[in-house]
């Protein structure tokens, strides 16, 4: 951009001169341009003084003089004393020394480096954010991994992002639901179980009462299954 800013000036500065206003366009130059401008009349070009330099700012340069479609020439080897710059002008030599401040700007690169390091800050920031966000679902997932394996599961402590506190507060009230559901169903069939217990001890007494030995072994044999049935529900 600054390099086809100082191009767009000396475009100004050609036409200028192409109208024979040669002292307007070294006043122009000077005090609104940063550039110095001097004519060598009846002076050529020579085409052996073009040496491009490498970087950025040669190659850009070189792009944006190439616009004006004329001969040209620049010299970037002291940019601390700015850039000097010679076009061909018919017969003339326009020679123009432009301020490094046109061409360019120590503020980029810091402000690059500057975008650089906050960047670094920035991801080394989100990398610990969601590492301290990952922890909380990975141990939902082991404790209900293990819930559902029908072993004891501790209650999770709530931890981590809103979002993730509610899903572990969900989990522990379903922990808590399903531990009073099994214990409810434990509590009855042990009930159960005991209540049917009591009338086949009573039937065993009687049982072994009984002289018919036929009668005797069919009774036995539902007893004793159905005493097994009564152990497979409490287990």
């Amino acid at each position: 951009r600054l390099t086809h800013s100082v191009v767009a000036d000396i475009n100004v500065i050609v036409k200028l001169i192409d109208q024979d206003l040669m002292i307007k366009a070294i006043r122009i130059a000077k005090e609104d341009f940063k550039m110095e401008v001097n004519i060598e009349k009846d002076t050529d070009l020579n085409p052996l003084s073009f040496r491009p330099e490498r970087g950025i700012l040669s190659r850009r340069l070189r792009q944006a003089l190439e616009e004006l479609k004329k001969p040209f020439f620049y010299d970037l080897s002291n940019l601390n004393q700015g850039a000097k710059i010679a076009i061909q002008l018919n017969k003339d030599l326009l020679i123009i020394n432009v301020d490094k401040d046109r061409l360019y700007s120590e503020l980029a690169f810091v402000f690059l480096l500057w975008m650089f390091f906050a960047s670094l800050v920035l991801l080394i920031l989100a990398y610990f954010f969601m590492k301290g966000q990952i922890r909380p679902l990975k141990r939902l997932a082991i404790i209900a991994e293990t819930f559902g394996r029908g072993l004891d599961a501790p209650e999770l402590k709530e931890s981590g992002a809103f979002e993730i506190r509610q899903t572990t507060n969900a989990f522990n009230q379903m922990r808590t639901r399903i531990k009073k559901f099994l214990k409810q169903r434990t509590d009855m069939l042990a009930g159960v179980s005991h209540d049917l217990r009591t009338p086949l001890t009573r039937m065993k007494l009687q049982l072994s009462l009984m002289k018919n030995d036929n009668a005797k072994k069919e009774l036995e044999n539902e007893i004793n299954e159905m005493t097994a049935n009564i152990s497979v529900l409490c287990f």
